[in-house]
């Protein structure tokens, strides 16, 4: 079938419909207008390009959990989604978005968003009514900025924007967001990670930051002010030195910073943190060789690979 038929007008009692990997091209929730039982809506792995927006201003459904990964959808009219109030998990990624758009795009209850895997440039969430919405999963995306309009999501958890085409974030914009938790923005084109305005950045609740495989030469983490931050992730850049981040983030259990052409007077005055291996960069470990022009030992014996 290439569309939900009006016959499931007669699936009353229904709780889980699942149509995968099937041929489904278009997508109206009308036909399961009485389904008053139905919580989870899978329809992954069809071939839909068109969710078509309902004329019945009445359409209630219950549907919690609602899939729509591995389609082929472009373009979204947020109308569609007014008749999902009970909607709490939705998944779209794996299509071909690049655009959610509509006046209003109202997701009351909705607590994870999954948009990745697709062809978004930017998202403005500026027209979102999603109060209760923690977790925004962007990664793999063309995305060049952070969302527009974060300031709609008061209960943000988490920021997922791994494999985009960043090249600058400024951590001021993410400072309206006090439930903030995790922050990924690896593997993208970072030249700097900016604190814009005088004084430091206050993120009370973040705990996880993951800077790696980008092209960051320097970062200023004294303007940092990340008192619940335990893990950092620094791998795969351009930073040659680093300061005493143990001491900055008391919290913090780790730094993950292997593949950084650190300079070796700036490693040696964080040899403490080398020997417990709180601190990793790169080491001889494994029978590899040193690929720096130079290295040094720590009370364990390892050897820190290093540039002087």
């Amino acid at each position: 079938m290439v569309r939900l038929p009006d016959s499931f007008l007669n699936l009353r009692a229904i709780r889980t419909l699942r149509v995968h990997e099937g041929v489904l091209q278009t997508i109206s929730l009308d036909p399961l207008a009485n389904s008053s039982n139905l919580t989870v809506l899978m329809l992954g792995l069809n071939r839909v390009k068109q969710l078509i927006v309902s004329d019945n201003p009445d359409l209630v459904l219950p549907v919690k959990d609602f899939s729509l990964a591995d389609n082929q959808l472009e373009y979204i009219d947020g109308a569609f989604f007014n008749p999902l109030k009970y909607l709490i998990y939705l998944s779209l990624e794996g299509n071909r978005i690049q655009r959610i758009g509509g006046p209003i795009v109202s997701f009351p209850r909705l607590t994870t968003c999954h948009l990745g895997n697709n062809q978004m440039t930017y998202l403005n969430v500026s027209n979102w009514r999603a109060p209760k919405l923690q977790n925004v999963f962007l990664d793999n995306n063309n995305m060049t900025q952070l969302p527009i309009g974060l300031g709609r999501l008061p209960n943000l958890t988490g920021l997922q924007m791994s494999n985009n085409k960043l090249s600058i974030i400024d951590l001021r914009r993410l400072e309206g967001y006090p439930q903030l938790q995790t922050i990924d923005v690896s593997s993208n084109l970072l030249r700097a990670v900016r604190v814009s305005q005088q004084g430091k950045v206050t993120l009370p609740l973040v705990e996880l930051v993951n800077l790696a495989q980008n092209q960051i030469s320097q970062i200023d983490f004294t303007r940092w002010n990340m008192p619940m931050l335990r893990s950092l992730t620094l791998a795969f850049n351009r930073l040659e030195r680093l300061p005493d981040l143990f001491k900055l983030f008391p919290k913090l259990g780790r730094t993950v910073a292997f593949r950084n052409p650190f300079r070796c007077n700036s490693l040696r005055q964080l040899e403490s943190y080398l020997a417990e291996n709180r601190l990793t960069v790169d080491t001889n470990a494994f029978g590899q060789s040193c690929i720096t022009n130079s290295s040094f030992k720590v009370s364990t014996g390892r050897v820190i690979c290093c540039i002087e």
